[in-house]
């Protein structure tokens, strides 16, 4: 759970907030199809993301508006839904008889083999975000009170990811990711910043800790990419190529023009501290040893780790050493080197 607060702090966008967070709520969860509705601050649904396209389809949106509308009774509005506050488990009571044998069930969630469904508010107690909604098919059983209250606590912690002026720190990487053209022998005609920073990234590799004092010149940190770009036919125009590094997973698309230059876009799939999250969440931690050790990732002093988490700094001390001889180190650098080997 802890993890997932990690993910929503760590100052993603949209696009992968929606990529990472299935992953990660799947975890703590179990559930056949995740969406994720945003509302304005009056409540009112401003936009929506499924995993399953077909809950978002024309049908089932006007069967949603004509089953609350028949009879209020039947289903909450979304606005009703949302202006409750942080709240989970809102929807369970109308999951009746009658909603079972309704065509909306037959339409919304019958044709999606979805047939229980758990809603978590996102709400800062000031305005509402938005809302999750979790579906089960019939063969992993009805949610429980207490998979609402876990629901709850998801709802509280995506707060995390809505709030003006999140700290990102100087590991998290433009997402652009970059950019490079090579001539037509490979020489490097142009490279921005952040292209320069992922052929470092795409240096380290993804398994067996992380190399210090390595080779950095430009020149042969871009040697893979180049060759891959001078192998490519002349009438394949275009490639793209996936590459794992210590840092994360990246794409690469190549791009010959008809000169002869070969443009190189990087695409990250998830930023450094989504992957750091990840990473922490596939381990046997507590879930407030698994967020200290994040902020201590995330280069906070213990002294700050206490003062955002609402811990005594002998706490913190605390769950910072079970953390390093758990991972067999001593320092917050060797830690993090540790986590992500």
């Amino acid at each position: 759970m802890a993890a997932l607060g990690m993910l929503l702090a760590s100052g993603l966008d949209l696009r992968f907030y929606v990529r990472a967070l299935p992953a990660i709520m799947r975890r703590i969860l179990a559930v056949s199809t995740i969406g994720f509705f945003w509302s304005d601050a009056k409540g009112e649904m401003m936009d929506a993301w499924c995993e399953n396209a077909h809950f978002l389809s024309a049908d089932v949106v006007l069967s949603c508006q004509r089953y609350q509308e028949a009879d209020p009774r039947n289903w909450p509005s979304f606005t009703e839904n949302v202006m409750a506050g942080p709240v989970a488990g809102y929807l369970l009571p109308y999951q009746n008889a009658a909603f079972y044998a309704s065509e909306h069930y037959a339409i919304t969630y019958g044709s999606i083999n979805a047939r229980h469904v758990l809603d978590a508010v996102v709400h800062d107690g000031q305005r509402p975000h938005g809302c999750h909604l979790l579906m089960r098919s019939a063969d992993l059983g009805a949610f429980s009170q207490t998979d609402a209250a876990v629901a709850a606590d998801i709802g509280h912690l995506t707060t995390l990811a809505f709030q003006p002026g999140t700290e990102i720190s100087a590991s998290t990487r433009s997402l652009g990711a970059g950019l490079m053209i090579l001539g037509m022998d490979g020489e490097i005609i142009h490279i921005d910043q952040d292209g320069h920073q992922s052929l470092w990234m795409l240096s380290r590799p993804a398994t067996g800790g992380m190399p210090f004092g390595g080779e950095d010149r430009l020149e042969r940190l871009a040697d893979p990419v180049r060759q891959t770009a001078l192998a490519m036919q002349d009438n394949a125009p275009m490639l793209q190529e996936r590459r794992s590094s210590f840092w994360g997973d990246f794409t690469i698309q190549y791009d010959r023009t008809a000169e002869g230059r070969v443009i190189v876009r990087f695409q990250q799939d998830l930023p450094f501290e989504a992957h750091l999250a990840r990473r922490l969440a596939d381990g046997a931690r507590s879930p407030r040893r698994v967020m200290v050790s994040w902020l201590l990732c995330k280069g906070l002093s213990r002294k700050e780790i206490a003062a955002r988490l609402n811990l005594g700094q002998d706490t913190v001390n605390s769950y910072i050493s079970e953390a390093f001889a758990a991972e067999k180190v001593r320092t917050a650098l060797e830690f993090v080197t540790a986590v992500l080997a």
